[in-house]
């Protein structure tokens, strides 16, 4: 009998000591996700700046050089106006990437304001876009809602590379316990029991929904299109 008493006890231990572990490596595991993406996160703010205040403000000084030789070209003004169109491109492209990689609307009007333009970058390529926001994301950090940001971003990012449709669908709601996020396209779809995770965008998307604690959900139909669901929990 106490022979019997000391194994359960030795059991109960091992498996105390288990769950503790087990515990403590989860956590570690949360800690360095939370070191990769603010990582992440810090190594796109300096390149937003360097893509902002250094190409953006040389190309700024190309044109401005470039206008003043305006009256020196004479027959060129062919390739003096195609030239001139070229840097102006050049100039939107940097503030579009700069942009891009670290919305500065994400911190002067909040994820609302974000999405918004967002969606109005959607519209510009020529894909109809519609934005439902009912969320204000008080309960979260900074860092926080700059993951969902960049969970929806990639996603609609997905849709637009992949799904070939002409329309997305962002909503994002919440309630006092759950952020609830939907992204959907009216694309070409794929099997969603064979989905593969392995591109950066989708296991991005993945290791910041697990980071935040939420679950995701995928449901497509091919030649119908995807719909993504996310669910975040707020505490």
């Amino acid at each position: 009998l106490i022979s019997i008493v000391l194994w359960l006890q030795y059991v109960k231990i091992r498996k105390q000591k288990k769950a503790i572990s087990d515990s403590m490596e989860e956590r570690a595991k949360l800690v360095a996700m939370q070191s990769m993406l603010e990582g992440q996160e810090a190594e796109r703010l300096r390149m937003a700046k360097d893509l902002h205040d250094g190409l953006g403000g040389l190309l700024s000084t190309i044109k401005s050089h470039f206008s003043i030789i305006n009256h020196d070209v004479g027959d060129n003004q062919v390739v003096y106006k195609k030239t001139s169109e070229l840097i102006d491109e050049a100039c939107i492209e940097v503030r579009r990437i700069s942009h891009n990689m670290m919305p500065h609307t994400l911190f002067l009007s909040g994820i609302e304001g974000a999405l918004e333009d967002l969606a109005a970058n959607i519209r510009s390529q020529g894909i109809g876009c519609k934005l439902e926001v009912n969320a204000r994301l008080a309960g979260l950090s900074e860092s926080k809602i700059t993951m969902i940001y960049r969970i929806i971003q990639e996603l609609v990012q997905n849709a637009i590379k992949h799904s070939m449709g002409t329309e997305i669908f962002i909503q994002m709601l919440e309630n006092d316990e759950h952020i609830f996020i939907t992204v959907e396209d009216n694309g070409k779809g794929f099997d969603a029991n064979n989905k593969r995770s392995d591109g950066l965008g989708m296991s991005s998307i993945e290791s910041r929904v697990q980071f935040l604690t939420g679950k995701l959900l995928y449901d497509s139909v091919i030649g119908t299109g995807t719909t993504v669901n996310i669910e975040i929990p707020i505490k």
